[in-house]
C-alpha cells in the first residue's frame, strides 16, 4: 500500500507540476519528502526491534499509528495544494486518488476504529470543502457524492470490523469446545480406571482375607468402587443422550419424599465410607417430575457433596416456595469459592483445587444436573447466600 501511495504522489507531481505555482511545488514536493523520509525512518527501526527486541510492542504500535496519521494528512494537504490549480481533469483525478485511497487503507486495520473514523471524517471534509471552495464545475453533485460514499465507507467499515471479531470470538469459542473435549476424554480413561482398579484390589483383599468380618469390609469398599464407576458412566451417557436429544422425561405428579428416603439409602453406604453423616428429611410435597430423572439428578448433587465438600454433615430435604417446590442438598463444608460460581453448571468445568485433593469425574455431573432439570419444566442452582458449606437445589412446579 505504501509504495501504492508512493508512486501516485509522484504521478500527481509530475501531472501538476506545469500548473502550480513555485512556492506550492516546493511545498508539496517538502511534505512529501518529509512523510516518506520519516516512513523510511520507523520501517528501519520496527526492522531492527524486530531483530534486536530494542522497542516494545507498544511502542512500535505508536509509531506505525502516527504513519497512519501523517498519511492521512499528506492526503488532507494534496486536496487543498492541487484541486485549486489543477484542470477539470487533475481536480477530478486527484478526488478519484483519494476515495481510491480510503477504500484501500480501512480495511486494512478495522481494530484502529477511532484512527479510521478521523481520517475518513478528515478527508471526506477536506474534500468536500475545496471542491465546494474552487467551484469545481458539477461540484454540488460531487459534494453530494462525497458525503454519501464517506457514510458508506463508514458503515461498511464497521460491517467489516464486526464480521471479523465475530469470526474471531467464534473460532476462539470452537477452539475452546474442542480444548474442553480433548480434556474430558483424556480424562476419562484416567478417572473411569481409577475406579475399577481399587475395585479390583478390595476383591482381591477380599479373596484373601481370613475372617468374614474383613472379607465383608473389603467387599462392601469393592461395591462402593463399583457404584463410583457406575455414577461416572451415568453422567457420560446422560450427557450424551442430553446431547443427542435422545433423553425422553415422562413427567407426571409424584411425591417428593421417596425419592430422597431412596436417594438416602443410596449413598448411606458411601457417606459411611466418608465419615459423613447423611440426613434425610421426609416431606409430603408433590411435585410433578420424572421419578428416575430426578432420582438421578439429586443423587448427583449428594454425590458431588459427598467426594467434594469435605462436610461432616450432608443434609437432604424440600421446601416449597410458592407454586415451586425446591429440593435441597445442603453440606457444612468448605462451600464454593465466588470465583467458581458464574461457570458452575458449566459443561467440562469442575470447581478449583482445595488443598491439593484431586477431585476425579468429568465436570460433567452439574450440566447434566441442569440440563435434565430443564427438560422437566425445572431449574437447578446454588443458594449464593447460604455462608456455612453450600446449599445446591432442584426446583420443580409443585402440584
Amino acid at each position: 500500500m505504501w509504495a501504492l501511495s508512493a508512486s501516485c504522489h509522484y504521478l500527481a507531481l509530475g501531472i501538476f507540476e506545469p500548473h502550480l505555482p513555485v512556492v506550492i511545488l516546493q511545498l508539496w514536493t517538502g511534505l512529501i519528502a518529509g512523510f516518506f523520509g520519516y516512513w523510511l525512518v520507523i520501517l528501519g527501526i520496527e526492522t531492527a526491534t524486530r531483530r534486536r527486541e530494542l522497542l516494545p510492542g507498544r511502542t512500535q504500535i505508536l509509531l506505525t499509528k502516527t504513519v497512519v496519521l501523517a498519511q492521512g494528512a499528506l492526503i488532507c494537504c494534496d486536496l487543498w495544494l492541487l484541486i485549486p490549480y489543477g484542470t477539470v481533469a487533475t481536480q477530478y483525478l486527484t478526488i478519484l486518488f483519494c476515495f481510491a485511497y480510503l477504500v484501500l487503507f480501512f480495511p486494512t486495520m478495522p481494530h484502529w476504529r477511532v484512527i479510521n473514523y478521523t481520517i475518513i471524517v478528515a478527508v471526506s471534509a477536506s474534500i468536500a470543502g475545496v471542491v465546494f471552495w474552487v467551484k469545481v464545475p458539477f461540484w454540488q453533485y460531487v459534494w453530494v457524492f462525497i458525503l454519501v460514499f464517506g457514510f458508506a465507507i463508514i458503515s461498511l467499515n464497521s460491517v467489516l470490523a464486526d464480521a471479523i471479531l465475530g469470526e474471531r470470538d467464534a473460532r476462539q469459542s470452537a477452539e475452546a469446545a474442542r480444548d474442553a473435549r480433548t480434556r474430558f476424554l483424556a480424562a476419562a480413561s484416567h478417572d473411569l480406571g481409577q475406579p475399577l482398579q481399587a475395585a479390583r484390589l478390595y476383591l482381591h483383599q477380599a479373596q484373601r482375607a481370613e475372617g468374614a468380618e474383613q472379607r465383608g469390609a473389603a467387599t462392601a469398599k469393592a461395591g462402593h468402587a463399583l457404584g463410583a464407576m457406575e455414577r461416572l458412566l451415568h453422567s457420560i451417557l446422560d450427557h450424551m443422550r442430553l446431547d443427542a436429544g435422545k433423553m425422553v422425561a415422562k413427567v407426571g405428579a409424584i411425591p417428593a419424599g421417596p425419592i430422597i428416603a431412596q436417594t438416602a439409602a443410596m449413598f448411606e453406604p458411601a457417606a459411611a465410607l466418608a465419615g459423613v453423616r447423611l440426613i434425610a428429611v421426609n416431606t409430603g410435597l408433590n411435585i410433578r417430575a420424572d421419578a428416575d430423572v430426578l432420582g438421578r439428578a439429586l443423587g448427583n448433587l449428594v454425590d458431588n457433596a459427598l467426594r467434594h465438600a469435605d462436610a461432616r454433615r450432608v443434609l437432604i430435604g424440600a421446601r416449597r416456595r410458592g407454586d415451586r417446590v425446591r429440593l435441597y442438598v445442603i453440606d457444612d463444608g468448605r462451600g464454593v469459592t465466588a470465583a467458581d460460581l458464574p461457570r458452575l453448571f458449566e459443561e467440562f468445568v469442575q470447581g478449583s483445587e482445595s488443598g491439593g485433593k484431586q477431585r476425579g469425574g468429568f465436570g460433567l455431573g452439574l450440566s447434566v444436573v441442569r440440563r435434565s432439570m430443564q427438560l422437566m419444566g425445572g431449574s437447578a442452582g446454588i443458594d449464593p447466600k447460604w455462608d456455612t458449606g453450600s446449599a445446591f437445589y432442584l426446583e420443580l412446579p409443585a402440584t
